[in-house]
Parts: C-alpha cells; sequence; structure tokens
C-alpha cells in the first residue's frame, strides 16, 4: 500500500470519527452527569440531563448530581426542590448545547458550540 492511500483512509477515518462526535451531542446528554470545569479551574459545576425531557439539573455538589442520576424518580424530587431557585431546561443539537434558566420571570441563555461526544 503506499502512503498516499493510508494517508487518504486515516483522513477518512478521522474526519468520519470527528463528524460522528460533533453532530451526536443530543443523544449522550440525557440520563448522564457532566462536569463542567471553569477556564481558571477554581469552580466546578454538574449537570445531570434528564433522560426523557429538557430538564437538567446544574449544582456545585457532586454527590447531588450523582443522586439524581440514579433514577427518574430522584432527578425529580431533586428538580423539583432546586425549582425554588430557578428551572433549568436544555436544548441539544448538532454540536450545540444551549441550557436556559428562568427565575423571576428572567430567562438566562448559556451556549456552548463545537462540543465533541
Amino acid at each position: 500500500m503506499t502512503a498516499t492511500f493510508m494517508t487518504a483512509v486515516l483522513v477518512v477515518i478521522v474526519g468520519g470519527g470527528y463528524y460522528c462526535a460533533s453532530h451526536s451531542i443530543a443523544k449522550h446528554l440525557p440520563g448522564h452527569v457532566y462536569e463542567y470545569t471553569s477556564v481558571s479551574d477554581n469552580q466546578n459545576a454538574y449537570m445531570t440531563f434528564a433522560d426523557n425531557g429538557d430538564q437538567v439539573i446544574v449544582t456545585p455538589d457532586k454527590d447531588t448530581a450523582l443522586k439524581t442520576s440514579n433514577s427518574a424518580s430522584d432527578f425529580q424530587k431533586i428538580y423539583k426542590e432546586n425549582a425554588k431557585s430557578g428551572k433549568w431546561n436544555y436544548k441539544a443539537q448538532g454540536n450545540k448545547l444551549t441550557i436556559s434558566k428562568l427565575q423571576d420571570n428572567k430567562v438566562s441563555l448559556w451556549q456552548y458550540n463545537g462540543m465533541l461526544a
């Protein structure tokens, strides 16, 4: 096999893997917990995404985040408890994730572009 052929095969494999990883974020979020670390590495947030629907729990407490992923009833219980300080929702499409918080009839949005799953 020639080096050109091997390079072409490698480009197709890496390119295909990147394409799949960059267009499947919506499939990988439901029912999972992810850790977000600030740019300065001094703060962490944990996000637990509901198995069904568009709800997400955002908390600085790792134990709470892990507990919410145990079952749908645990998730809903903690989501309702945390809703007093605002309701969190998300939308994932392609390689973009948008998280919103509704609090006191005001919406805050955070958008993450170029995510890989």
